[in-house]
């Protein structure tokens, strides 16, 4: 049986994360990047986040039919290209069918686990219904506020 196309808003929190690699010098100011299909949205940077940055931020996207979301965790540098801390790629499907996720997501980096990042992510479907142009669900979930 064929995966039906599925369509709706993605909610993506970023949380926290637990980071192995620190520079040498100062300190690191991590952000995170998240794709989805072309979409692309980033975080603030957490200024001397080091290897605990705390972000609790949310970003939203248009899905479908992409097929994975894309994490990657920056080091925001000022003089030099930002650097990759860390990626993770999750399974939209996944979270499209459990309708929320949260959970620690382990990051690679250079083929070695670099940390872990927590997310929150939610998915509203919009549906086409007889006669009814494109609308959402209901289903009534939120992000819930939590401190970490």
């Amino acid at each position: 049986m064929a995966q039906q196309l599925r369509r709706g808003n993605l909610i993506v929190r970023p949380i926290s994360a637990k980071l192995i690699k620190d520079k040498a010098t100062g300190t690191m100011d991590p952000y995170v990047l998240i794709r989805v299909g072309p979409q692309e949205q980033k975080t603030n940077y957490c200024k001397n986040g080091g290897k605990v940055p705390n972000w609790n931020e949310q970003l939203n996207f248009s899905v479908s039919g992409e097929d994975q979301i894309h994490i990657l965790v920056y080091d925001k540098r000022t003089l030099a290209k930002d650097k990759e801390l860390g990626a993770a790629t999750l399974p939209l499907m996944n979270v499209i069918s459990m309708k929320q996720f949260e959970d620690w997501v382990d990051l690679i980096h250079k083929g070695s686990v670099a940390g872990q990042i927590r997310l929150q992510i939610v998915f509203n479907e919009e549906f086409l219904g007889a006669g009814q142009g494109v609308g959402q669900q209901g289903m009534g979930q939120h992000l819930p506020q939590q401190g970490y």
